[in-house]
């Protein structure tokens, strides 16, 4: 069941799937209306040689998760963690695509736009995500 509110335009829903299946972005299973998910994923890679052979050889190491919220509305959670007072908080984000991700927090705020284009641009950085 999904319950909204057009005057604060946000929906509650009962898990993070019913926002999945609406094809909506959820914060901590609050369903953002309108906004937009980008994703990315960043994965340190360290190359070195071993002397025997001039091939390079690759070796993974941390996957760093970016996730950017795009919306015309201010989001309330994430605006709440503007101030320097303000308790750290972290995140569970669903998106439209399936993925969750998980421990996000809160690492800037940009826009983009002007009049009626303008947008709000929340940027976190996630622990994981599945």
């Amino acid at each position: 069941m999904i319950k909204c509110s057009a005057v604060l335009a946000f929906c509650v829903v009962g898990s993070a799937t019913a926002a999945e299946a609406a094809g909506a972005i959820s914060v901590d299973n609050v369903v953002i209306a309108g906004a937009e998910a980008r994703p990315a994923v960043i994965i340190d890679v360290t190359e070195f040689r071993d002397g025997t052979t001039n091939a390079p050889r690759l070796l993974p190491g941390p996957k760093h998760y970016s996730l950017s919220i795009v919306t015309r509305d201010p989001v309330s959670a994430f605006e709440s963690q503007l101030s320097q007072t303000a308790t750290t908080k972290h995140f569970t984000i669903g998106t439209e695509s399936g993925r969750t991700y998980l421990g996000c927090l809160l690492a800037g705020l940009s826009s983009e736009g002007t009049g009626g284009g303008f947008r709000y641009i929340y940027a976190l950085r996630c622990a994981d995500v599945t």
